[in-house]
């Protein structure tokens, strides 16, 4: 057998091996499958064209080795192939795992509702966009498919590497701009739904990949703060914003959620000194951030929150590093919050919940009905009940409750039925399909994501 024969005998292997990927993504998104799922008929098509364009990407590589090739060609074309296969590979192995869940009788009920939740909170921002002229009518995703993974959860030996394995390319691959974008939930908030506001802040990171936020605003914090402390603002400023829209669509919930959690961690050993490489804030800061961002949202009841927090955060001891960065604080969570934005038309991130005051009501309200302390609010999107209310409200009423497992549990089954009593929300598009024009710009995101950053197998291993 001579070189030649082996590049030919290659391509026909590889383009055996290349019908693996479609074949699979056939069987688990056939229409009566995904809609038995309860996901909708335009994320499953949003979700086939994503892979069909990853596909014909992998095809087009296979095809630039259909001729005699001199050697080094033929291995950089031969590598540049590989990279491209193991891409779209890696990319539905973690929608491979979303979908499983979705399937699975322990986790479909918590995966759903966290579904419907993520699903509220991008609508919610893309609606308000779309009205400011920000998004074009057809510029927008669909709506987000949520991965309870396992990472920060307990797993058998036997099977943590490759749950590790699992969530570091869900990790990856969720800083994308996919056309289904991925929100990511530790495993074991399936069964503590107030737990769920962390989907607000997940959202929000989609929310900015899609109306590009975080470059504008790094614009403006040389003009806030010494160049030390900016660095790590610039650092954080993802977080931060995504930390903005939570408050702006969870409330007090969502506030209370991740104020809580910073508060009983602001004094890890972690929190010592300062991550150079770290893009979260650190907890002792993030809760002044929190508190700041409340008070400027000019609901009295957030101002409240902002007070319990700060009186909670001044007990606590601090590292001399952390002055600079709290005195700081006020004029960074005006800046992500407050600030009219040129991304926005003139309009801040506040600005994506038309009425927070309406908001924290119906949220307290049904806390109040949580505790079996009040009525039942009336489940009805048209009076203002949707479903990222639900989990804020579930926070709010585990705050007042005595907690106990029976009490927790019994605001978590509460909580989830009634989400499932909150109708469906309206298509962002026009129902049950996709236009022209939206499935050109969703598949226009596939053909965009670069697996370029990935390296080539080692021989043999």
């Amino acid at each position: 057998m001579d070189y030649a024969r082996l590049q030919e005998q290659m391509r026909v292997e590889l383009g055996q091996r290349l019908q693996v990927l479609p074949t699979d993504v056939d069987a688990w998104t056939a229409a009566a499958r995904v809609q038995k799922m309860g996901l909708s008929s335009t994320q499953r098509l949003a979700l086939v064209d994503m892979m069909q364009a990853l596909v014909l990407r992998q095809k087009q590589k296979l095809d630039e080795l259909d001729q005699p090739l001199a050697a080094a060609a033929f291995a950089d074309r031969h590598a540049a192939f590989l990279i491209e296969m193991a891409g779209g590979q890696e990319l539905w192995r973690v929608f491979r795992f979303i979908l499983a869940e979705h399937e699975d009788e322990r986790l479909q009920a918590s995966v759903r509702a966290a579904g419907r939740i993520a699903e509220d909170c991008y609508g919610a921002c893309v609606r308000r966009a779309r009205a400011w002229g920000v998004l074009d009518s057809s510029q927008f995703r669909e709506a987000p498919l949520v991965f309870l993974e396992a990472v920060d959860s307990p797993a058998t030996a036997s099977r943590r590497e490759a749950v590790q394995a699992v969530s570091l390319a869900v990790r990856e691959f969720r800083s994308l701009k996919l056309a289904l974008p991925i929100v990511l939930l530790p495993l074991d908030y399936a069964s503590s739904i107030w737990n769920f506001c962390g989907l607000h802040h997940e959202v929000g990171h989609n929310v900015d990949q899609d109306l590009n936020l975080t470059p504008e605003l790094r614009g403006v914090l040389p003009d806030l703060t010494l160049a030390g402390e900016e660095i790590c603002w610039r650092r954080w400023s993802n977080e931060i914003l995504a930390d903005a829209i939570g408050i702006t669509l969870g409330g007090s919930g969502f506030a209370a959620s991740l104020g809580s959690l910073s508060l009983l961690l602001a004094s890890s050993a972690a929190q010592a000194e300062i991550q150079s490489t770290a893009v979260h804030p650190p907890f002792v800061v993030r809760v002044r951030l929190i508190a700041e961002m409340l008070r400027l949202t000019g609901v009295p009841a957030h101002a409240d929150l902002a007070d319990e927090l700060s009186a909670i955060w001044d007990t606590l001891e601090r590292p001399a590093w952390v002055a600079p960065f709290a005195q700081d604080a006020k004029a960074i969570a005006a800046l992500f919050l407050t600030t009219k934005l040129t991304a926005l038309k003139a309009h801040a991130v506040l600005e994506l919940n038309a009425d927070p005051a309406s908001d924290h009501a119906r949220t307290q309200a049904l806390a109040t009905f949580f505790l079996g302390q009040g009525p039942r609010p009336e489940p009805k999107i048209e009076f203002g009940m949707h479903p990222r209310l639900v989990p804020a409200a579930a926070q709010l009423a585990v705050r007042a409750a005595l907690s106990t497992p029976d009490v927790l549990g019994r605001i978590h089954e509460s909580a989830v039925k009634y989400l499932n009593l909150i109708p469906a929300l309206e298509a962002l598009g026009p129902a049950g399909a996709l236009t022209t024009t939206r499935r050109d710009y969703l598949r226009d995101l596939a053909h965009k994501v670069d697996f370029g950053a990935l390296a080539p197998a080692e021989a043999g291993g």
